[in-house]
């Protein structure tokens, strides 16, 4: 559930990896979960502002910072699926912290398109919904706004007061 939320962290500028863990361990403490966000954040601040990069690039990069800068944390081993890219074994897709992010990372390294990325998060089962927010949040600022199926956000209840928060975050954060 903490990945799920804070997403909206890696669009304030000059945020740092404490204050990242800070805010995600107010539902979550345990370390493990709060790298997880940190390194979510980190992909995703690099999507935003590395133009011209393809998703490997950008979470190999984002790897190579965590890694760094967790580097004497023995937190770090249970990430070295997503390090390694290796995904030779089964894709756990269930709501352990681990396993949703290695979903995440697994569907868009495999693909190359938002809609295809959140569907094989879907595809892969057990937490789906979740699976597909945090898979769409990474898809979307990568792909773009354009392309999520218009038939997608046609169902999205009270689409207008989701819009218009947008609209306020981001005069917030101008």
């Amino acid at each position: 559930g903490r990945l799920m939320r804070i997403l909206p962290l890696a669009y304030i500028p000059d945020i740092d990896y404490e204050t990242i863990e800070n805010v995600s361990g107010l539902t979550h403490g345990h370390y493990r979960s709060k790298i997880a966000c940190v390194l979510y954040v980190e992909i995703a601040r690099s999507m935003l502002l590395n133009d011209g990069l393809t998703i490997d690039e950008h979470i190999d990069n984002s790897n190579k910072k965590i890694m760094k800068y967790y580097k004497d944390n023995e937190e770090l081993e249970h990430f070295s699926r997503i390090f390694e890219n290796d995904f030779s074994g089964e894709i756990h897709s269930g709501g352990y912290v681990i396993d949703t992010l290695e979903t995440v990372v697994y569907c868009l390294r495999n693909t190359d398109h938002y809609r295809d990325a959140v569907l094989k998060a879907v595809n892969l089962g057990v937490d789906t919904d979740t699976n597909a927010a945090i898979c769409g949040g990474l898809a979307g600022i990568y792909y773009g706004y354009d392309s999520i199926p218009i038939d997608w956000i046609e169902e999205i209840a009270k689409i207008d007061v989701l819009l218009s928060l947008c609209e306020k975050f981001e005069e917030y954060l101008e």
